[in-house]
């Protein structure tokens, strides 16, 4: 199961995606809105963890 989480605070991303990896899924994480659109659009997720107010696009 692909997931995808966008979130400016890299610490957080960081601890979130380590223990989403450890329940066996394929996470990716993006830190800007930019990067997060790209991301979507280009591929099918099963979840995605948005956070709002980022830098570059919300």
């Amino acid at each position: 199961m692909n997931i995808l989480i966008i979130d400016d605070e890299e610490e957080l991303a960081t601890i979130l995606s380590e223990y989403l990896r450890q329940q066996g899924f394929n996470v990716v994480v993006r830190h800007d809105g930019a990067n997060a659109v790209e991301m979507i659009l280009g591929q099918t997720w099963a979840l995605v963890l948005l956070d709002l107010m980022l830098p570059g696009k919300d």
